[in-house]
């Protein structure tokens, strides 16, 4: 497994794309504010620079990548699989009561030969992430795991969109399948505040203080495994944009504890976003998650 990765506040002019689409890769992520992913080019770009890769993504709370926690910037990630086995569904969502109907659509879009997790990027406005969710389990095979994320508008939950190979649309949802049988994917998650000394009834505040954060580590733990990997790994990391709402200047202490857990070889990507979608631990069983880091951890079997 190798990754590339490329980082800019501008769409990406052919010669930037020239390490990423060296690796030939299979899959190429996005991430990036609205405003980067809605400029006008960025699709034909990466469509010339990955005529044959699926690519899929959305915008963000903020990204979070080699470069720790940035705003109003692209983040490209390339993977390439040593046994490689991508595929891509994308439908439309008529209106939020349409949410379990569009799961569905995703999932029958999706080949099931060798399929064992799937990748989704959901609007984060107008949308029932549970139901999405519901409606995608409902018709995958049995044991399939389920993740992803719903896209993030800097906190103002006024408008989102995904991108996929086909379109780059505020009503599109878009799903990754993945299909190698040497590739692997654990998850963790952690999710709430750790309170300490006695309670107490706010009667004055000001603005947010947070006293301390609790699971950034733990999460990272959970999804590391110890299982030894071919190459390198790609640690997806989603986080709630309320977390970065409260943390404000220390949100790259959870980055850095996370990576701190996977090492030099494992390569970070990832945002805060509007909702987390991750199973339970040792579970297939997906839920969407508040206020919770969510790692997705992609690697292959030596």
């Amino acid at each position: 497994m190798k990754i590339e990765q490329f980082t800019a506040y501008r769409t990406p002019a052919p010669g930037d794309l020239a390490s990423l689409a060296a690796i030939t890769p299979d899959l190429v992520l996005a991430f990036g504010s609205v405003s980067r992913m809605a400029e006008p080019g960025l699709l034909e770009a990466l469509r010339d620079a990955f005529p044959a890769t699926v690519l899929a993504g959305c915008p963000t709370a903020g990204e979070i990548g080699d470069l720790g926690v940035t705003d109003q910037m692209l983040g490209l990630t390339a993977v390439r699989f040593d046994q490689p086995g991508v595929t891509l569904a994308t439908t439309d969502l008529a209106s939020m009561a349409d949410s379990f109907d569009a799961g569905v659509r995703l999932a029958l879009d999706l080949p099931v030969e060798g399929l064992h997790n799937v990748l989704v990027f959901g609007l984060g406005v107008d949308i029932n992430g549970s139901a999405l969710i519901a409606g995608l389990a409902s018709c995958l095979p049995a044991g399939v795991a389920i993740a992803g994320r719903l896209a993030g508008d800097g906190g103002a939950s006024t408008r989102t969109l995904t991108l996929s190979s086909r379109a780059v649309s505020d009503r599109q949802l878009v799903a990754v399948g993945l299909h190698g049988p040497r590739t692997h994917v654990t998850y963790g998650s952690f999710h709430g505040w750790k309170p300490f000394g006695p309670a107490r009834r706010v009667t004055r505040a000001e603005g947010n203080v947070l006293f301390e954060l609790d699971g950034a580590q733990a999460a990272a733990e959970q999804a590391h495994g110890g299982s030894e990997a071919s190459g390198d790994s790609l640690a997806l990391l989603v986080s709630c944009v309320g977390r970065r709402l409260v943390m404000g200047a220390r949100v790259d202490e959870e980055v850095e504890a996370v990576a701190a857990v996977f090492g030099c070889n494992t390569r970070v990507a990832g945002f805060y976003s509007s909702g987390e979608i991750s199973p339970l631990l040792a579970s297939t069983e997906c839920w969407l998650h508040n206020q919770t880091m969510t790692i997705t951890l992609l690697r292959e079997s030596a």
